[in-house]
């Protein structure tokens, strides 16, 4: 137990931050105060706290790399659900919906993957579409998401279909 030097509660020891320079290894003030403390700091003069932060991830960037990569090791589940939520909008819990609903295959050719389905999404609006297995997924982004350039595509396809057989039919003639 210890007393925070700020609001003067008594609390647990878990309620302070770790502070290896103090005797009993954690910090004076609790985190809640410590929270309200670093928030008016930032609210007094939000150049200087963005400067700060800035500088400290640039002379620092190793050893947050060192740290970001030792996290997600340790938190997979929640390094995945964080991707799906920054880069997409969706939770783990929308992507298993989506993916049951899907009964594990892709939405286009409706074959079940190897790998994980992946998460494809309109990029000019980042907006999440379906799931598709990496094959498709490739495939829409090389057709840059274009209806028309997807049309002509088929329309060539076809008309190559077209000559295959009618050159069959002359050889069997």
């Amino acid at each position: 137990m210890k007393r925070c030097l700020q609001c003067q509660k008594v609390l647990s020891s878990s309620a302070f931050y770790v502070d290896e320079r103090t005797p009993d290894g954690l910090r004076g003030t609790c985190k809640d105060c410590r929270r309200i403390q670093n928030s008016e700091r930032v609210k007094r003069d939000p150049r200087k706290e963005a400067n700060y932060q800035r500088n400290y991830r640039e002379s620092n960037r190793e050893k947050r790399r060192v740290q970001n990569q030792e996290w997600a090791a340790r938190n997979p589940e929640r390094r995945r659900d964080l991707r799906l939520r920054w880069n997409y909008g969706l939770t783990e819990k929308q992507f298993l919906a989506k993916k049951a609903a899907q009964a594990d295959k892709c939405a286009i050719c409706q074959k079940v993957p190897r790998a994980v389905l992946q998460v494809d999404h309109c990029h000019a609006t980042r907006k999440f579409r379906g799931l598709l297995c990496r094959q498709c997924n490739l495939a829409l982004g090389g057709f840059q998401d274009s209806t028309k350039i997807l049309r002509g595509a088929i329309c060539y396809l076809a008309s190559h279909r077209r000559k295959q057989q009618t050159n069959r039919k002359k050889n069997n003639e």
